[in-house]
């Protein structure tokens, strides 16, 4: 009966040696069929491989002359070849005690030779080999002994460029997953920088900044601009009232109506400070952004959220309105004064109420910033 092969002294470390290139059941590769070839015409041989021994079985990336592309490893020849460095030779199988039984001495494709180049990695041990067969028994001359080394060193070089593309690849996946984690973490990071956390609009400092960018540029092209600042009346006395969960659903409720108040890219609502909002229109004259507010004022009193401290018994706004055309190297301070001044006029007033700064009302009874209109 065939003797099988004894286990490498040190299989376990072998085996995962192995394991870390990650070319069993890879697809067929012409780099490595080239050797194949070059094995079997120089040494003249019908049948070559590049064989690797797994734990069961030898698996072959490549072959010359041979159909199978696995065998068990109990019945591989190249099972013994990893057992060392050295090139093993057997001329006549059917004379080698460890083959002379073996099924593949007995029947097909019925070796009778084989020579084998352990392919050892760069950590000394040997994963698996390029062997020579043919069915009839020979001797291998010194020549070509150092021709099989050399085909199995280059099979080697082959395994790990292999293994170097492969870790390559996972590197650069890692790279990427890092990168878009980074790139998704400094995005929330700016939204966290740029947004209310309670209402999940722009935060103050977002909308000085873009009044600041906007003004220049409108200052540039002469358009308008205008600016809402509407305060929730009574709110510390609704907090009073209905509690803090109720304040802040409410101050939700008021962001959401903003947010959908807003149709263009370049509006933006943010949250001023405390029950404060502001909305910042650009390209937007008096006309247009007194619509707005009336919009927005109109829709939180639609909404007929319990107020006992408010005239009407519900949330309402009151809303100051803003317009201009900004000089050259013009500030926002001079637009939020206008606006703020209106917002006390429409609390003075009553409150629930849209009130614009003295020269945008002028400018909506039809001058020039009337002719502004939003698109």
């Amino acid at each position: 009966m065939t003797k099988r092969a004894p286990l490498h002294p040190e299989e376990e470390q072998r085996q995962a040696l192995l394991d870390s290139y990650e070319i069993l059941d890879t697809q067929r590769d012409e780099k490595f069929d080239r050797l194949t070839r070059l094995a079997s015409r120089l040494i003249g041989t019908p049948m070559a491989s590049i064989t690797f021994i797994d734990r069961d079985r030898q698996w072959l990336k490549s072959a010359v002359g041979i159909d199978t592309e696995e065998t068990a490893r109990a019945d591989g020849f190249c099972a013994y070849t990893v057992l060392n460095d050295e090139l093993m030779v057997v001329e006549d199988a059917a004379a080698d005690k460890r083959f002379y039984d073996n099924p593949f001495v007995t029947g097909e494709p019925h070796i009778r030779f084989y020579a084998g180049a352990p392919l050892t990695s760069r950590d000394g041990l040997a994963v698996g080999s390029l062997c020579v067969i043919d069915s009839k028994p020979r001797v291998l001359a010194p020549e070509q002994r150092r021709l099989l080394k050399d085909l199995a060193a280059m099979a080697v070089d082959e395994m790990e460029l292999h293994k170097s593309i492969k870790q390559l690849h996972k590197r650069q996946v890692e790279l990427q997953r890092t990168q878009d984690g980074l790139r998704a973490a400094n995005k929330r990071l700016e939204e966290l920088a740029s947004t209310d956390a309670l209402t999940g609009i722009a935060n103050r400092r977002t909308l000085d900044a873009c009044m600041v960018r906007e003004l220049r540029r409108a200052a540039r092209k002469r358009s308008a601009v205008s600016l809402l600042l509407i305060d929730a009346d009574h709110f510390k006395m609704f907090n009073d009232l209905y509690g803090h969960q109720a304040g802040d659903a409410c101050l939700r409720m008021m962001g959401e109506v903003l947010r959908a108040a807003l149709h263009r890219p370049g509006d933006l609502a943010a949250r001023y400070g405390g029950e404060e909002f502001a909305v910042f229109l650009p390209d937007t004259g008096a006309l247009g952004a007194m619509q707005v507010a009336e919009a927005i004022r109109a829709e939180i009193e639609a909404r007929r959220i319990e107020h006992s401290g408010n005239e009407d018994g519900v949330v309402s706004v009151s809303i100051g309105v803003a317009t201009l055309v900004p000089d050259i190297g013009g500030e926002p301070r001079e637009l939020v004064q206008e606006a703020d001044s209106a917002l006390y006029r429409a609390k003075e007033q009553g409150r629930n109420r849209v009130c614009a700064a003295e020269q945008t009302a002028q400018a909506a009874r039809g001058s020039v910033f009337a002719t502004v209109t939003r698109h």
